[in-house]
């Protein structure tokens, strides 16, 4: 993984639920989408999708980081919590824009978490994290045990 990775990463996997989306509306939506709903669709699904990576994604990726146990499976995990968080908060945001009841269910939690859990295994896959260990661990005032000695 490096650092190169990661900013494409940080860039793309959020654009997933939305293409997605789009896409499987466009196949299996019924009569022929307007272009105009899918425009729709990003309008609301990109802000979303970014801000829960940058408020999830990448304080989780650079803790993660830094103690050198940056790996596939607690970035899904971190994906299917900031999912949930992120589609109920943007249940409640439209549900009051719209003046309509809001409404919490399962079905809702099934959402956001695989929409979290598709932005994360998208990152994941595009900037190399494995299920391997990686990352460099530092500890206060000791170098990291795979540093060089000069």
């Amino acid at each position: 993984m490096n650092d190169h990775r990661v900013g494409i990463a940080a860039a793309l996997s959020p654009l997933f639920p939305g293409v997605a989306f789009a896409v499987l509306l466009s196949f299996f939506g019924g009569p022929p989408t307007p272009l105009s709903l899918i425009l729709l669709i990003f309008l609301f699904a990109l802000p979303v999708s970014y801000l829960g990576f940058a408020l999830f994604g990448l304080p989780l990726l650079f803790f993660l980081r830094k103690r050198g146990t940056l790996s596939f499976a607690p970035f899904l995990a971190a994906g299917l919590v900031g999912g949930t968080v992120m589609f109920q908060a943007f249940a409640l945001l439209l549900s009051w824009l719209l003046e309509s009841p809001y409404r919490f269910g399962l079905d809702q939690i099934a959402w956001g978490a695989g929409l979290g859990l598709s932005v994360a295994a998208v990152f994941c896959l595009l900037a190399g994290i494995t299920s391997g260990s990686s990352g460099r661990p530092r500890f206060a005032g000791l170098p990291s045990p795979t540093a060089r000695r000069r």
